[in-house]
């Protein structure tokens, strides 16, 4: 039996590797995202820390810092908003390379279900030509035996 050859295969290899490296991009905006999340919880933690020691102090020396602390809690916040804003877009950019990675595993999937058709075609064209084979042997020796009996 000849080895079986798909035109395709080489499209249908691109594509695997197309969507091995989306899925790779996935990962790392989603690691990406990660590390922004962390990054507002670890401010927000340390905003509330701050806050709350700053509560205890007494009145007098609350009067004297009280510009400092609004200053710094006013940078944190900042730093919070930037961070949610780029945890924003992120997110967006997770959604389009979600989109790309199921666009390519489709794509993919349908070229692999191409390929299994073509592959059960090939056999049943190989199965009817080895009929047709053993067929005309058999033919050709039942002749000979009419023909060496007559």
């Amino acid at each position: 039996m000849k080895k079986f050859k798909w035109r395709l295969e080489r499209v249908l290899e691109l594509k695997q590797k197309q969507e091995e490296m989306a899925r790779a991009e996935l990962l790392e905006i989603t690691e990406m995202i990660a590390a922004v999340r962390k990054a507002v919880v670890a401010r927000q933690v340390k905003l509330k820390e701050s806050l709350e020691q700053f509560g205890k102090f007494d009145i007098s020396s609350r009067t004297l810092n009280q510009g400092w602390m609004a200053k710094s809690t006013g940078f944190m916040n900042d730093q919070i908003n930037l961070f949610k804003k780029k945890l924003v877009e992120y997110e967006e950019v997770k959604k389009q390379k979600m989109a790309k990675v199921m666009e390519l595993r489709k794509f993919r999937k349908n070229l692999e279900k191409l390929k299994e058709s073509a592959v059960e075609k090939y056999r049943e064209e190989f199965k009817k030509f080895e009929q047709n084979e053993l067929d005309d042997i058999t033919s050709t020796g039942r002749a000979r035996e009419l023909t060496a009996s007559r």
